[in-house]
């Protein structure tokens, strides 16, 4: 069942403010608050054809007020394989970025079908761009009215407001999160896979591109002693210009991972998260707080259970 839970925070201390079940059986992968103080979600739904990427509007007391299902053009009656990221548009609208099924039934990581979803406020569909190389990660308006997303395959790409192509740059590392910067380009963040005496690492990498397609810098980090994997989930950009980061990184323990940066991707300070009955932790996503800090959602695992 998809899960959400609403927290607050009182003056006295941390409290539940509500929580919700929808669409049995599914999962969400994305939530956004929208302008009416509700929220929008996209994820996975199973049915009787199989996966589709859903999108679902409940009201600010997590009551639902319509959901709506999408399982590919062109005969791909396959089904799909879920949303991955929704945002709401400059047009009360949402965008979804996610996949279908490829033509086997199946997906990878490196492939499948990337499918990007223009819905109107009340989640009809307008369009829907299919990929048949890729799968889509992530996706964020950007100030000319266009999306950037980003792409299972390395592949970044930008679209005009109706999804038509610009331009697209693929970089040497897979990409969870991009985000527009206050300069008009892009940041993407994800993982940069190499061996190392023929064993497989990865560490995190930032790429920045301008509003052209033109890579400005790459920078990696997490590239320490003892430590086998470390991978950036998730990135915003901060007040002073820099970039603060969660993820992943791996010593003895799987640890929630925070790290900030400068404005050209320059280590700063970090932080690891980790409970000491812990096995495994990891930032999933980021955001900034009113009061200058920051807040990170991830999942933990004790003693092998999530």
């Amino acid at each position: 069942k998809l899960l959400l839970i609403l927290l607050c925070l009182p003056m006295i201390g941390f409290g539940q403010e509500w929580e919700a079940t929808f669409l049995n059986p599914s999962y969400s992968r994305a939530v956004q608050q929208t302008s009416d103080g509700g929220y929008i979600i996209t994820g996975k739904h199973y049915s009787n054809n199989g996966a589709n990427v859903y999108l679902l509007k409940v009201n600010n007391n997590g009551i639902q007020q319509w959901a709506q299902h999408f399982s590919g053009v062109g005969g791909q009656s396959f089904g799909g394989v879920g949303g991955h990221s929704v945002q709401q548009t400059s047009d009360g609208g949402y965008i979804i970025a996610g996949a279908y099924l490829d033509s086997t039934g199946s997906i990878t990581q490196y492939g499948g079908v990337g499918v990007l979803i223009k819905t109107d406020v009340n989640g009809n569909l307008q369009w829907e761009k299919v990929n048949n190389s890729t799968y889509y990660m992530d996706v964020v308006e950007t100030t000319d009215g266009g999306f950037i997303i980003a792409t299972s395959n390395s592949n970044v790409i930008k679209t005009d407001i109706n999804g038509n192509y610009q331009w697209s740059i693929q970089i040497n590392h897979y990409i969870n999160s991009i985000i527009q910067t206050s300069d008009g380009g892009y940041v993407a963040c994800g993982g940069l896979k190499y061996n190392i005496c023929g064993a497989p690492e990865t560490l995190g990498h930032l790429t920045k591109i301008d509003n052209s397609g033109g890579v400005l810098w790459h920078q990696i980090h997490g590239d320490y002693q003892n430590v086998s994997w470390a991978e950036f989930k998730d990135i915003q950009q901060t007040s002073d210009g820099g970039y603060i980061i969660t993820g992943e990184i791996t010593n003895n323990n799987h640890n929630v991972w925070l790290i900030k940066v400068s404005s050209y991707g320059y280590f700063e300070w970090e932080e690891k998260f980790n409970g000491l009955s812990y096995e495994e932790s990891e930032g999933q996503s980021i955001d900034k707080t009113s009061d200058g800090g920051y807040i990170i959602t991830g999942s933990r695992t004790d003693d092998g259970n999530l």
